[in-house]
């Protein structure tokens, strides 16, 4: 509850519990599964908010299930692993790493000197690198009951796709996608997500969409109109991985986690972003490239941001610009 930390935990018998919500306060929840045998790894980490007199609720669903290796290179000259096209992503904190690999000719296998396949560098040595730690939706939460106005339910993002969660209950989704991508490890937008946010936004609900791939994962002709079609956006053919850190808004800037680091994971990769008629850029780059979009059409709104909201590195900047987005979406 709040700031606490979690304790011993309640167990139940069956695949629901109720408790009363405190108004004003955030409640996070993790679910194991124990028996004789001992208790399996816990789920990620949901949360809720009851604010009172609220007349509006805001889902917030984690789409960020990605654990991956960095980058694989293998083909008829090269073989190895390229973290910087992709550090790929960790199940928590991870230490593997001595640095980047170097050499990547096969013809060099068995040498054992600095022209050998595989030799690294090795700034990465004795440094921890965080990974998906499935708490995102904390951070979130931590924004949208900073606001004070808004009840707050959350949930996976599968429970969505598998209809086992009604959108037709809350006015707004606050979907999170991290650092998704869809490769042999996982997805962004499946067909049938697709169509539910298509069908959401027929209804009037408002959307904010934030993840490093959200936008450059639509290759397919279908996927790209379903971009265009519900967020008025199309993905920019460039190279952010080195705008910098700093994003900028109207008014104010902010810095988001870019490299590598033991704190938080990092959007080593982010989307930049082109707002068709009717949409508008939010914030920018430091290269100047669109990093958020609004559009704010008479039936509905989306926001879509080209990096996690969750890796803004400051909590008062979180809530700041959540605060943001939730007027531009509803008022």
């Amino acid at each position: 509850m709040g700031d606490k930390g979690y304790d011993n935990g309640v167990v139940v018998g069956t695949p629901y519990t109720e408790i009363d919500l405190q108004p004003g306060v955030q409640y996070n929840f993790k679910v194991t599964a124990i028996n004789q045998g001992g208790e399996i790894f816990p789920t990620e980490e949901l949360s809720a908010y009851y604010a009172l007199g609220a007349t509006k609720t805001i889902l917030v669903a984690n789409g960020f299930t990605r654990l991956a290796p960095p980058f694989v290179v293998d083909d008829g000259d090269q073989q190895g692993f390229d973290i910087d096209k992709d550090p790929g992503v960790s199940y928590g904190l991870t230490a593997g790493w001595s640095g980047r690999q170097l050499n990547f000719d096969k013809a060099r296998m068995g040498i054992e000197d600095a022209t050998g396949l595989g030799y690294s560098s090795n700034e990465l040595e004795g440094k921890f690198i965080a990974g998906n730690d499935f708490s995102a939706v904390r951070s979130h939460v931590e924004a949208l009951a900073a606001i004070g106005t808004y009840n707050v339910a959350s949930c996976a993002l599968s429970c969505v796709e598998k209809r086992q969660e009604s959108l037709a209950r809350y006015q707004a989704i606050d979907i999170l996608l991290g650092l998704q991508k869809t490769d042999s490890y996982g997805q962004t937008f499946s067909k049938s997500l697709q169509q539910l946010l298509r069908d959401y936004v027929v209804q009037h609900g408002q959307l904010l969409v934030s993840g490093s791939y959200a936008a450059s994962d639509q290759r397919s002709e279908s996927d790209r109109k379903f971009l265009s079609d519900v967020f008025k956006v199309e993905s920019i053919s460039c190279d952010s991985c080195h705008a910098g850190e700093t994003v900028y808004a109207v008014r104010d800037s902010f810095d988001i986690y870019r490299t590598p680091n033991a704190e938080h994971y990092s959007a080593t990769s982010v989307d930049a972003l082109q707002p068709l008629d009717g949409a508008a850029t939010m914030l920018q780059y430091s290269d100047g490239q669109p990093a958020a979009t609004c559009y704010r059409g008479s039936n509905y709104r989306a926001w879509l941001m080209g990096f996690p909201f969750e890796c803004i590195r400051q909590r008062s900047q979180r809530t700041m610009l959540m605060r943001t987005i939730m007027q531009q979406l509803f008022q």
